[in-house]
Protein backbone atom coordinates (compact mmCIF):
# COMPACT_ATOMS: atom_id res chain seq x y z
CA UNK A 1 0.00 0.00 0.00
CA UNK A 2 1.29 3.27 -1.08
CA UNK A 3 1.25 6.07 1.76
CA UNK A 4 1.69 9.83 1.45
CA UNK A 5 4.00 11.98 4.58
CA UNK A 6 4.03 15.86 3.86
CA UNK A 7 7.90 15.58 5.37
CA UNK A 8 9.87 18.98 4.44
CA UNK A 9 13.43 19.31 4.85
CA UNK A 10 13.67 22.72 3.96
CA UNK A 11 18.13 23.05 3.92
CA UNK A 12 20.19 26.10 3.71
CA UNK A 13 24.32 26.09 3.08
CA UNK A 14 24.25 29.43 2.50
CA UNK A 15 26.46 30.75 -0.27
CA UNK A 16 28.64 27.64 -1.34
CA UNK A 17 28.45 25.31 -4.29
CA UNK A 18 30.16 22.90 -5.67
CA UNK A 19 32.58 24.87 -7.74
CA UNK A 20 33.65 26.75 -4.44
CA UNK A 21 34.88 23.85 -2.47
CA UNK A 22 37.91 24.17 -0.59
CA UNK A 23 40.69 22.29 -1.75
CA UNK A 24 42.57 20.14 1.65
CA UNK A 25 46.44 19.73 1.34
CA UNK A 26 48.62 18.39 3.35
CA UNK A 27 52.27 17.76 3.07
CA UNK A 28 53.84 14.07 4.18
CA UNK A 29 57.58 14.16 4.57
CA UNK A 30 60.16 11.50 5.57
CA UNK A 31 64.03 11.01 5.42
CA UNK A 32 64.91 7.96 3.26
CA UNK A 33 63.87 7.20 -0.44
CA UNK A 34 61.15 4.52 -0.48
CA UNK A 35 60.85 4.14 3.46
CA UNK A 36 56.76 4.94 3.76
CA UNK A 37 53.96 3.84 2.11
CA UNK A 38 50.09 6.12 2.40
CA UNK A 39 46.33 4.36 1.97
CA UNK A 40 43.70 6.16 2.01
CA UNK A 41 40.46 5.15 3.42
CA UNK A 42 41.28 1.31 4.10
CA UNK A 43 44.31 -0.79 3.64
CA UNK A 44 42.68 -3.26 1.26
CA UNK A 45 43.11 -0.55 -1.21
CA UNK A 46 46.13 0.35 -3.52
CA UNK A 47 48.89 2.63 -1.86
CA UNK A 48 49.11 6.20 -2.75
CA UNK A 49 51.31 6.47 -5.98
CA UNK A 50 54.15 7.79 -4.47
CA UNK A 51 57.21 8.03 -7.02
CA UNK A 52 59.81 5.78 -6.35
CA UNK A 53 62.85 7.18 -4.55
CA UNK A 54 60.72 10.42 -3.06
CA UNK A 55 60.80 11.67 0.10
CA UNK A 56 57.54 13.34 -0.04
CA UNK A 57 54.14 13.61 -1.05
CA UNK A 58 51.92 16.18 -1.31
CA UNK A 59 47.88 15.03 -0.62
CA UNK A 60 44.65 16.91 -1.77
CA UNK A 61 42.11 15.59 0.30
CA UNK A 62 38.92 15.32 1.70
CA UNK A 63 38.27 14.81 5.22
CA UNK A 64 39.15 11.01 6.24
CA UNK A 65 40.96 8.55 7.72
CA UNK A 66 44.35 7.62 5.79
CA UNK A 67 46.87 4.95 7.33
CA UNK A 68 51.03 5.40 7.29
CA UNK A 69 53.15 1.61 6.87
CA UNK A 70 56.85 1.46 6.03
CA UNK A 71 58.41 0.70 3.35
CA UNK A 72 59.97 -2.45 2.34
CA UNK A 73 62.80 -3.05 4.53
CA UNK A 74 62.41 -0.04 6.68
CA UNK A 75 61.04 0.34 9.99
CA UNK A 76 59.06 4.19 11.48
CA UNK A 77 60.75 5.36 14.32
CA UNK A 78 58.66 8.88 15.15
CA UNK A 79 55.63 10.45 13.85
CA UNK A 80 55.09 13.74 13.85
CA UNK A 81 51.86 16.17 12.88
CA UNK A 82 52.34 19.16 12.73
CA UNK A 83 51.04 21.22 15.66
CA UNK A 84 50.20 18.41 17.86
CA UNK A 85 51.12 18.54 21.19
CA UNK A 86 53.03 14.85 21.14
CA UNK A 87 53.59 12.31 18.67
CA UNK A 88 51.63 9.40 17.16
CA UNK A 89 52.30 6.04 18.07
CA UNK A 90 52.52 2.98 15.91
CA UNK A 91 50.55 -0.11 15.81
CA UNK A 92 52.15 -3.43 14.45
CA UNK A 93 50.90 -4.67 11.18
CA UNK A 94 51.62 -8.38 9.89
CA UNK A 95 51.70 -7.73 6.32
CA UNK A 96 54.10 -4.39 6.40
CA UNK A 97 55.47 -4.61 10.22
CA UNK A 98 53.42 -1.10 11.14
CA UNK A 99 50.69 0.84 10.67
CA UNK A 100 49.07 3.90 12.21
CA UNK A 101 45.99 5.97 11.29
CA UNK A 102 45.03 9.39 10.96
CA UNK A 103 42.00 11.28 10.67
CA UNK A 104 42.33 14.05 8.52
CA UNK A 105 39.99 16.59 8.45
CA UNK A 106 39.62 20.84 7.61
CA UNK A 107 42.46 21.51 10.99
CA UNK A 108 44.99 19.42 9.20
CA UNK A 109 44.94 21.96 5.94
CA UNK A 110 48.11 23.24 5.04
CA UNK A 111 49.87 21.23 7.86
CA UNK A 112 52.87 18.74 7.70
CA UNK A 113 53.28 15.64 8.79
CA UNK A 114 56.85 14.42 9.71
CA UNK A 115 58.03 10.97 9.54
CA UNK A 116 61.21 9.32 10.75
CA UNK A 117 62.56 5.87 9.66
CA UNK A 118 65.61 3.52 9.75
CA UNK A 119 66.95 0.78 7.33
CA UNK A 120 65.73 -2.67 8.66
CA UNK A 121 68.83 -4.67 9.43
CA UNK A 122 68.20 -8.57 9.69
CA UNK A 123 71.58 -9.39 12.05
CA UNK A 124 69.44 -12.05 13.96
CA UNK A 125 69.22 -15.57 13.59
CA UNK A 126 66.47 -18.34 15.40
CA UNK A 127 67.06 -21.86 14.17
CA UNK A 128 63.47 -23.71 13.48
CA UNK A 129 63.09 -27.11 13.22
CA UNK A 130 59.09 -27.92 12.64
CA UNK A 131 59.49 -31.79 13.06
CA UNK A 132 55.72 -31.84 11.47
CA UNK A 133 52.21 -29.86 10.75
CA UNK A 134 53.77 -26.44 9.12
CA UNK A 135 50.48 -26.66 7.02
CA UNK A 136 48.32 -26.43 10.60
CA UNK A 137 50.55 -23.00 11.97
CA UNK A 138 51.46 -19.77 11.76
CA UNK A 139 54.45 -18.05 13.27
CA UNK A 140 54.58 -14.40 14.21
CA UNK A 141 57.97 -12.32 15.05
CA UNK A 142 56.91 -8.99 16.82
CA UNK A 143 58.76 -6.49 18.79
CA UNK A 144 57.59 -3.11 20.81
CA UNK A 145 59.48 -0.08 22.44
CA UNK A 146 58.69 3.44 23.90
CA UNK A 147 60.67 6.72 22.94
CA UNK A 148 61.92 9.54 24.54
CA UNK A 149 58.17 11.14 25.34
CA UNK A 150 57.11 7.76 25.90
CA UNK A 151 55.39 6.96 22.84
CA UNK A 152 54.92 3.29 21.90
CA UNK A 153 55.66 1.49 18.81
CA UNK A 154 55.25 -1.58 17.55
CA UNK A 155 57.05 -3.81 14.69
CA UNK A 156 56.03 -7.59 13.38
CA UNK A 157 56.74 -9.72 10.33
CA UNK A 158 55.02 -13.17 9.27
CA UNK A 159 56.98 -16.44 8.62
CA UNK A 160 56.39 -18.76 6.24
CA UNK A 161 57.05 -22.02 7.49
CA UNK A 162 57.51 -25.61 6.20
CA UNK A 163 58.62 -29.02 7.65
CA UNK A 164 62.28 -29.36 8.62
CA UNK A 165 64.99 -27.15 9.77
CA UNK A 166 65.45 -23.13 8.75
CA UNK A 167 66.88 -20.06 9.56
CA UNK A 168 65.01 -16.88 10.25
CA UNK A 169 66.57 -14.11 9.84
CA UNK A 170 64.89 -11.17 11.73
CA UNK A 171 66.38 -7.52 13.12
CA UNK A 172 67.37 -7.83 16.64
CA UNK A 173 66.55 -3.93 17.72
CA UNK A 174 62.89 -4.14 17.12
CA UNK A 175 62.20 -7.78 17.49
CA UNK A 176 61.76 -9.71 20.89
CA UNK A 177 59.23 -11.97 20.90
CA UNK A 178 57.72 -14.92 18.76
CA UNK A 179 54.22 -16.52 18.16
CA UNK A 180 53.83 -20.12 17.22
CA UNK A 181 49.38 -20.32 16.50
CA UNK A 182 47.15 -22.94 15.44
CA UNK A 183 45.25 -22.30 12.06
CA UNK A 184 41.88 -22.34 12.95
CA UNK A 185 39.75 -24.55 13.46
CA UNK A 186 41.25 -28.34 12.61
CA UNK A 187 43.10 -28.81 15.90
CA UNK A 188 42.45 -27.97 19.25
CA UNK A 189 46.10 -27.52 20.52
CA UNK A 190 49.73 -27.74 19.40
CA UNK A 191 51.33 -30.63 20.45
CA UNK A 192 54.53 -29.46 22.00
CA UNK A 193 56.73 -26.24 21.18
CA UNK A 194 60.21 -25.99 22.80
CA UNK A 195 63.07 -23.45 22.93
CA UNK A 196 66.67 -24.25 23.85
CA UNK A 197 65.26 -28.05 24.78
CA UNK A 198 62.22 -26.80 27.08
CA UNK A 199 58.62 -27.10 26.79
CA UNK A 200 56.98 -23.96 26.15
CA UNK A 201 53.24 -23.87 27.50
CA UNK A 202 50.38 -23.30 25.39
CA UNK A 203 47.42 -20.63 26.27
CA UNK A 204 44.13 -21.95 24.78
CA UNK A 205 41.77 -19.18 23.67
CA UNK A 206 37.93 -19.19 22.57
CA UNK A 207 38.88 -19.80 18.93
CA UNK A 208 42.51 -20.08 18.73
CA UNK A 209 45.58 -22.03 20.93
CA UNK A 210 48.98 -19.87 20.57
CA UNK A 211 52.53 -20.72 22.14
CA UNK A 212 53.93 -17.19 23.27
CA UNK A 213 57.93 -16.96 23.95
CA UNK A 214 59.09 -13.47 25.00
CA UNK A 215 63.03 -12.82 25.07
CA UNK A 216 63.89 -14.38 21.98
CA UNK A 217 67.32 -14.03 21.47
CA UNK A 218 69.70 -14.64 18.29
CA UNK A 219 71.26 -18.02 17.90
CA UNK A 220 67.96 -19.42 19.89
CA UNK A 221 66.67 -23.08 19.15
CA UNK A 222 63.17 -23.39 18.51
CA UNK A 223 61.53 -27.09 17.55
CA UNK A 224 57.58 -27.61 16.96
CA UNK A 225 55.84 -30.19 16.97
CA UNK A 226 51.99 -30.23 15.71
CA UNK A 227 50.76 -33.39 16.56
CA UNK A 228 51.63 -36.89 17.78
CA UNK A 229 51.12 -39.87 15.54
CA UNK A 230 49.06 -39.75 11.85
CA UNK A 231 48.51 -36.51 10.32
CA UNK A 232 44.84 -35.08 11.29
CA UNK A 233 42.39 -35.28 8.46
CA UNK A 234 39.84 -32.81 8.08
CA UNK A 235 36.73 -34.24 8.87
CA UNK A 236 33.87 -31.85 6.31
CA UNK A 237 30.34 -31.27 6.31
CA UNK A 238 27.59 -29.97 3.40
CA UNK A 239 25.01 -27.50 4.67
CA UNK A 240 21.95 -27.02 1.84
CA UNK A 241 20.28 -24.23 2.17
CA UNK A 242 16.66 -24.97 1.34
CA UNK A 243 14.82 -21.35 1.10
CA UNK A 244 11.31 -21.19 0.17
CA UNK A 245 10.30 -19.20 -2.55
CA UNK A 246 10.73 -15.42 -2.14
CA UNK A 247 13.42 -15.65 1.20
CA UNK A 248 16.38 -15.74 -1.93
CA UNK A 249 17.45 -12.56 -0.50
CA UNK A 250 16.43 -13.37 3.58
CA UNK A 251 20.16 -14.38 4.73
CA UNK A 252 22.53 -11.30 4.96
CA UNK A 253 25.57 -13.25 6.31
CA UNK A 254 26.99 -16.75 7.96
CA UNK A 255 28.86 -17.24 10.54
CA UNK A 256 31.23 -20.66 11.20
CA UNK A 257 32.05 -20.06 15.07
CA UNK A 258 34.61 -22.93 14.69
CA UNK A 259 36.87 -20.82 12.94
CA UNK A 260 34.89 -17.21 13.85
CA UNK A 261 34.63 -16.18 10.57
CA UNK A 262 31.97 -15.58 7.99
CA UNK A 263 32.01 -17.93 5.47
CA UNK A 264 29.98 -17.52 1.74
CA UNK A 265 27.53 -19.98 0.26
CA UNK A 266 27.98 -21.46 -3.24
CA UNK A 267 25.10 -22.68 -5.37
CA UNK A 268 22.85 -22.43 -2.24
CA UNK A 269 25.93 -24.86 -0.30
CA UNK A 270 28.45 -24.13 2.72
CA UNK A 271 31.12 -26.74 3.49
CA UNK A 272 31.94 -26.43 7.47
CA UNK A 273 34.17 -28.36 9.40
CA UNK A 274 32.48 -31.26 11.90
CA UNK A 275 31.35 -30.12 14.78
CA UNK A 276 31.03 -26.19 13.95
CA UNK A 277 28.27 -24.30 15.18
CA UNK A 278 26.76 -22.41 11.84
CA UNK A 279 24.84 -19.25 12.46
CA UNK A 280 22.12 -17.94 9.95
CA UNK A 281 21.57 -14.18 10.37
CA UNK A 282 18.83 -12.42 8.72
CA UNK A 283 17.82 -8.83 7.07
CA UNK A 284 14.88 -7.26 8.25
CA UNK A 285 11.25 -7.39 5.86
CA UNK A 286 10.58 -11.42 6.28
CA UNK A 287 8.14 -13.25 8.18
CA UNK A 288 9.56 -16.63 9.21
CA UNK A 289 7.08 -19.53 10.33
CA UNK A 290 9.29 -22.59 10.85
CA UNK A 291 13.12 -23.64 10.60
CA UNK A 292 13.91 -27.24 9.72
CA UNK A 293 17.62 -28.70 10.07
CA UNK A 294 17.49 -32.46 8.76
CA UNK A 295 14.47 -33.51 10.56
CA UNK A 296 14.37 -32.15 13.38
CA UNK A 297 12.10 -28.48 13.99
CA UNK A 298 14.25 -25.94 14.97
CA UNK A 299 11.90 -23.09 14.96
CA UNK A 300 11.93 -22.32 18.91
CA UNK A 301 15.68 -22.03 18.62
CA UNK A 302 15.40 -18.61 16.33
CA UNK A 303 16.04 -15.64 18.14
CA UNK A 304 13.76 -13.16 16.56
CA UNK A 305 14.67 -9.90 18.34
CA UNK A 306 18.33 -10.43 17.20
CA UNK A 307 16.90 -12.46 13.75
CA UNK A 308 19.61 -15.40 14.08
CA UNK A 309 19.61 -19.47 14.34
CA UNK A 310 22.19 -21.25 15.30
CA UNK A 311 22.80 -24.85 15.19
CA UNK A 312 25.16 -27.59 15.49
CA UNK A 313 26.43 -29.73 12.61
CA UNK A 314 27.75 -33.12 12.52
CA UNK A 315 26.97 -34.33 9.12
CA UNK A 316 25.33 -33.73 5.94
CA UNK A 317 22.36 -31.53 6.65
CA UNK A 318 19.46 -29.19 5.06
CA UNK A 319 18.56 -26.30 6.61
CA UNK A 320 14.65 -25.42 5.14
CA UNK A 321 13.62 -22.16 5.92
CA UNK A 322 9.82 -21.39 5.28
CA UNK A 323 7.90 -17.75 5.23
CA UNK A 324 7.37 -15.00 3.58
CA UNK A 325 9.06 -11.57 2.43
CA UNK A 326 6.87 -8.44 3.80
CA UNK A 327 5.51 -6.03 1.57
CA UNK A 328 5.87 -2.91 2.14
CA UNK A 329 3.92 0.41 1.01
CA UNK A 330 6.38 3.94 -0.33
CA UNK A 331 6.48 6.99 1.82
CA UNK A 332 7.01 10.35 -0.21
CA UNK A 333 8.83 12.96 1.16
CA UNK A 334 8.53 16.98 0.47
CA UNK A 335 12.15 18.24 0.03
CA UNK A 336 12.84 21.72 -0.46
CA UNK A 337 16.42 22.63 -0.21
CA UNK A 338 18.13 26.49 -0.64
CA UNK A 339 21.06 26.45 -3.48
CA UNK A 340 20.64 22.26 -3.78
CA UNK A 341 24.22 22.04 -5.27
CA UNK A 342 25.37 22.45 -1.92
CA UNK A 343 23.37 19.62 0.01
CA UNK A 344 23.71 15.58 -0.37
CA UNK A 345 20.66 14.11 0.53
CA UNK A 346 20.46 10.18 0.95
CA UNK A 347 17.31 8.15 2.04
CA UNK A 348 17.08 5.20 4.33
CA UNK A 349 20.75 4.31 5.39
CA UNK A 350 23.24 6.28 6.70
CA UNK A 351 26.20 6.69 5.05
CA UNK A 352 25.58 6.53 1.50
CA UNK A 353 26.66 8.57 -1.16
CA UNK A 354 23.79 8.27 -3.15
CA UNK A 355 22.17 11.47 -3.56
CA UNK A 356 18.36 11.63 -3.96
CA UNK A 357 18.40 14.75 -4.77
CA UNK A 358 18.93 15.99 -8.74
CA UNK A 359 19.43 20.06 -8.81
CA UNK A 360 18.03 20.09 -12.37
CA UNK A 361 14.93 17.68 -11.33
CA UNK A 362 13.51 20.54 -8.73
CA UNK A 363 10.43 22.49 -9.08
CA UNK A 364 11.20 26.20 -7.85
CA UNK A 365 9.04 27.37 -5.13
CA UNK A 366 6.78 30.05 -5.94
CA UNK A 367 6.15 32.11 -2.87
CA UNK A 368 8.82 32.93 0.05
CA UNK A 369 9.38 30.64 2.76
CA UNK A 370 10.86 32.43 6.25
CA UNK A 371 12.12 30.60 8.74
CA UNK A 372 12.84 32.22 12.40
CA UNK A 373 15.80 31.73 14.31
CA UNK A 374 15.55 29.24 16.90
CA UNK A 375 17.68 27.30 19.44
CA UNK A 376 17.75 24.04 20.82
CA UNK A 377 18.26 22.66 24.31
CA UNK A 378 19.87 19.10 24.10
CA UNK A 379 20.09 16.68 26.94
CA UNK A 380 22.88 17.82 29.49
CA UNK A 381 21.34 21.64 28.80
CA UNK A 382 23.81 22.35 25.78
CA UNK A 383 22.25 25.49 23.90
CA UNK A 384 22.53 25.80 20.36
CA UNK A 385 21.33 28.81 18.33
CA UNK A 386 20.07 28.49 14.69
CA UNK A 387 20.00 31.91 12.51
CA UNK A 388 16.52 32.28 10.49
CA UNK A 389 16.81 32.61 6.53
CA UNK A 390 14.37 33.56 3.88
CA UNK A 391 13.77 30.88 0.77
CA UNK A 392 12.97 32.46 -2.61
CA UNK A 393 11.95 30.89 -6.10
CA UNK A 394 15.71 32.34 -6.93
CA UNK A 395 17.59 30.21 -4.91
CA UNK A 396 14.95 27.14 -3.64
CA UNK A 397 13.31 23.88 -4.90
CA UNK A 398 11.46 21.59 -4.37
CA UNK A 399 11.55 17.91 -4.70
CA UNK A 400 9.62 15.03 -4.22
CA UNK A 401 11.56 11.64 -2.94
CA UNK A 402 10.26 8.42 -2.35
CA UNK A 403 11.46 5.78 0.13
CA UNK A 404 10.63 2.48 1.17
CA UNK A 405 7.83 2.35 4.42
CA UNK A 406 10.52 -0.04 5.85
CA UNK A 407 12.44 2.65 6.59
CA UNK A 408 11.59 6.25 6.01
CA UNK A 409 14.69 8.28 6.85
CA UNK A 410 16.82 10.77 5.15
CA UNK A 411 20.03 12.33 6.04
CA UNK A 412 21.79 15.89 5.12
CA UNK A 413 25.32 16.52 4.97
CA UNK A 414 27.63 19.00 2.66
CA UNK A 415 28.12 18.20 -1.24
CA UNK A 416 30.99 16.24 -1.51
CA UNK A 417 34.15 19.04 -1.24
CA UNK A 418 32.47 20.94 0.97
CA UNK A 419 32.75 19.16 3.80
CA UNK A 420 35.94 21.29 5.12
CA UNK A 421 34.15 24.78 4.27
CA UNK A 422 33.60 27.05 7.50
CA UNK A 423 30.28 28.31 8.75
CA UNK A 424 28.21 25.06 6.86
CA UNK A 425 26.28 24.05 9.60
CA UNK A 426 22.60 24.54 9.35
CA UNK A 427 21.63 28.32 10.79
CA UNK A 428 18.18 26.96 11.80
CA UNK A 429 15.83 23.56 12.74
CA UNK A 430 12.13 23.37 13.36
CA UNK A 431 9.57 20.66 13.42
CA UNK A 432 6.06 21.01 12.58
CA UNK A 433 4.51 20.85 15.81
CA UNK A 434 6.95 23.37 17.06
CA UNK A 435 9.14 21.05 18.93
CA UNK A 436 12.77 21.44 18.73
CA UNK A 437 15.55 19.11 17.74
CA UNK A 438 19.16 19.39 17.08
CA UNK A 439 20.24 19.59 13.50
CA UNK A 440 23.02 16.60 14.04
CA UNK A 441 25.14 17.70 11.34
CA UNK A 442 26.47 16.47 8.76
CA UNK A 443 23.26 14.18 9.35
CA UNK A 444 20.20 15.44 10.18
CA UNK A 445 17.36 12.71 10.58
CA UNK A 446 13.26 13.15 9.99
CA UNK A 447 11.23 10.32 10.63
CA UNK A 448 7.18 11.11 9.50
CA UNK A 449 7.34 14.90 10.99
CA UNK A 450 8.10 18.16 9.16
CA UNK A 451 11.79 19.50 9.82
CA UNK A 452 12.70 22.20 8.45
CA UNK A 453 16.80 22.70 8.50
CA UNK A 454 18.07 25.75 7.01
Amino acid sequence: MKKYYLLSILAVILGFSLSSAAQNKVNFVWDNPDAVRIFEGSMESEALPISAGATSYELTYSPGSFFICPGEGYVITKLSVEGSPQNQSVGKNYTYGQQTSIYLGSSHNGKTITIETKKLEDDGVLNLNVINGAEYVTATLQGSWKDADNINYEYARTIDLSDGTQEIKYPTAYIKEMTISLRKGLLDEIHSVKKNGETVAGNSYMYTYDVYMKDIKSGDNIEVQVYEGDAPKAEKCIVTLDLAPGLEDCIMNIRDWKINEFVQPVDGKVEVLRGTDLQLNFNEGYTFTKFTVGDEDVTSTYNESAQKLRFNVTEDVTVKIEGTAIVYGDVEFTVYVMNPEGVLLTKEVYGSLANALDPEEGTPITSEITLPENSFTDKVGNITTYKGAVMTPENTRMFKIKVSERRPLAYLRPAIGLESVADQSPKCVQVDDNSQIPALFPMAQSRGKCLKVC
